[in-house]
């Protein structure tokens, strides 16, 4: 059996309402980021930062084919070596000072669905 080795917490979430598609995902991708990746404790902790953005138009071939389609339209997924270093994060003053209230210009913070979980490398074709 293959171990963990490493750990992750992947957030879904919707944007925010009344805000376009076209509007969330470039605020996400080119403003939130930057002022993530600006933390001091983000750049410490974590090692890895994506944002999976939802791609509409295929997500409408997949209901079209008959399956059943996720309605968040984003997710973030942080590494880090441990659970705690990504929980630090959280509690640290300047992500609750800059990066929380940031959330909010783009992102519907009562949807989030914190999904921790461990990650299990089973192939890679990428290294």
């Amino acid at each position: 059996m293959t171990p963990p080795d490493r750990v992750c917490l992947m957030i879904l979430f919707h944007r925010k309402k009344g805000m376009s598609f076209d509007d969330f995902d470039k605020y996400w991708r080119e403003t939130h980021a930057k002022v993530a990746c600006e933390l001091p404790i983000f750049q410490r902790n974590i090692l890895k930062y994506e944002q999976i953005h939802v791609d509409r138009s295929s997500l409408q071939s997949w209901k079209d084919d008959g399956h059943q389609v996720t309605d968040y339209d984003g997710i973030v997924v942080l590494e880090a070596e441990s659970e705690e270093k990504i929980r630090e994060v959280f509690q640290d003053k300047e992500y609750l000072e800059k990066l929380a209230p940031n959330e909010a210009e783009f992102s519907e913070r009562m949807s989030f669905t914190m999904m921790p979980a461990n990650v299990v490398t089973v192939m890679d074709k990428t290294r």
